[in-house]
């Protein structure tokens, strides 16, 4: 299978579905060891000490719920993002993780979503990350 340009892959719009949290069940199985966890990544203060955190796992073992949970206990804005094997390309990741940046950080996401729309070449992935961060 051919790789689209990525001029291409910008033009097709961005689901919003993927820009969302998913919905919790009523009754979802509580995981306070994993929230504890996560927590790990705020300091006493409720400041940042991780930027990112990754949850990893087989389909169906409770990621998002977890996340979920987790997510709306913080008084901090968070970004969610759902990614799929169709966002395996660089351009295409990109531009849903800026878009995702830009739900919480309007300027900030929107910039560099701008940017990447508007300069991508092939492997300049990290010259657009670096005026990203």
């Amino acid at each position: 299978m051919a790789r689209e340009e990525p001029h291409h892959l910008l033009r097709r719009p961005l689901l919003q579905t993927k820009l969302s949290m998913p919905r919790v069940r009523s009754h979802p199985v509580t995981r306070p060891r994993l929230i504890d966890i996560l927590n790990d990544a705020l300091a006493e203060d409720g400041t940042i000490r991780r930027r990112l955190s990754l949850v990893e796992g087989p389909a169906g073992y409770g990621k998002s719920t977890l996340v979920c949970q987790w997510a709306q206990q913080l008084s901090l804005p968070v970004a969610w993002l759902s990614l799929d094997g169709a966002d395996n390309d660089p351009a295409r990741f990109l531009a849903y993780l800026f878009a995702a940046v830009a739900t919480v950080r309007p300027a900030i996401g929107e910039a560099a979503l701008a940017r990447l729309s508007s300069t991508y070449i092939f492997n300049d992935e990290d010259a657009i990350l670096t005026a990203f961060v």
